[in-house]
């Protein structure tokens, strides 16, 4: 594993970590709207994971994570992602890119690890500061 792929892994970690802690806030509030268990526990994560991550990167260009790491998400050609682009690469990297990595895990990282298959798939790159 290369060094940019480490920084990306520790930086999900630490996005994931407070993106729990927001779930876990907000849980009870949603619990009380929402009978079923499936939506708290199976639908929120990712959907607090998913709103977290664009709203900061919107709002400050990185995640929290991506600060402490000293990476950064952009476009192709170098410029600020669109909330579409960061909610098609966060959908694609929780459900599909796994698929990507079992299939074929030598060529998953592309381009020194800056280009993930979600990556692509959103035509986003991750790039050292």
């Amino acid at each position: 594993m290369n060094e940019l792929t480490k920084k990306r892994l520790k930086a999900m970690l630490i996005d994931m970590a407070v993106s729990s802690a927001v779930s876990a806030a907000l849980e009870p509030l949603v619990k009380k709207k929402v009978k079923t268990g499936f939506v708290p526990n199976v639908i929120m994560p990712s959907v607090v994971l998913w709103g977290l991550e664009a709203a900061e990167i919107g709002l400050a260009g990185q995640t929290l994570g991506q600060k402490a790491m000293g990476i950064k998400i952009v476009t192709a050609d170098g410029g600020k992602p669109t909330t579409a682009q960061l909610l098609k690469r966060a959908m694609h990297r929780d459900s599909l890119s796994s698929m990507s990595y079992l299939k074929d895990r030598k060529s998953f990282e592309g381009n020194g690890g800056a280009v993930f298959p979600h990556d692509r798939y959103a035509g986003t790159l991750v790039k050292k500061l």
